[in-house]
This record gives structure tokens, C-alpha cells and sequence, in this order.
């Protein structure tokens, strides 16, 4: 996991946290100034740190996916971060993949 400070205007800065899994290749192009803030992160352990990404994940999607079970969101979560074309379908109660896949859980 790479957490990376952004700046964002105004002096403020946002955390971005992510996921070096499949990365096989970084290089640095230019180092970060010399002034820049650098906020305390909490010193977790990775099953902590992975248990607070997972609950932030899930009660994000839960605005949005409404009362879905913890295993669909879960599943679209996985195939997000593989597809771009990919979109919760509320409605019909399904993920749709590549325009032409529909993935539907037990009914």
C-alpha cells in the first residue's frame, strides 16, 4: 500500500492510499519540496490498516448500492480496480461489466 499526501489547494492536502499489488516498476520524478506537510500516520498494524480500508470501501458503496449484500459489493470492488467499463446497476440489481456482462448473486 502506497499512501501518497496530494496537495490541493488552499494549503490543504488529501491522502490517497494505493494498492502496489501489481506494480512492478516505480521511478521517482522528482521529489517532494522540502516544505511540504507530512501528517502523522497511524502506526497499524496491516490486518488493522486492511480492516479500515475494507470499512471505508463498504460504507462508501453503501451510498450508492443501496441494501446490497457485503459479497456483491465486494465483488464489484475487485472487478473495478481490473475494468474501467463497469457500473452498479441499482435498479436491476446486478453489476454490469463491458456493456454486454451482467453479473447477478443468488436471487
Amino acid at each position: 500500500m502506497l499512501v501518497l499526501n496530494c496537495a490541493i489547494g488552499g494549503g490543504k492536502t488529501q491522502m490517497q492510499f494505493i494498492n502496489m499489488e501489481h506494480v512492478k516498476n516505480i521511478q521517482k520524478v522528482r521529489p517532494a519540496p522540502l516544505n511540504f506537510p507530512s501528517p502523522t500516520i497511524p502506526n497499524d498494524s496491516h490486518e488493522e490498516s486492511q480492516r479500515r480500508l475494507q470499512l471505508a470501501e463498504s460504507n462508501k458503496s453503501k451510498d450508492w448500492m443501496g441494501d446490497a449484500p457485503e459479497e456483491a459489493v465486494q465483488t464489484f470492488l475487485d472487478l473495478r480496480k481490473m475494468y474501467n467499463d463497469i457500473r452498479w446497476d441499482n435498479e436491476g440489481r446486478c453489476i454490469r461489466l463491458l456493456r454486454d456482462v451482467v453479473i447477478r448473486g443468488e436471487l
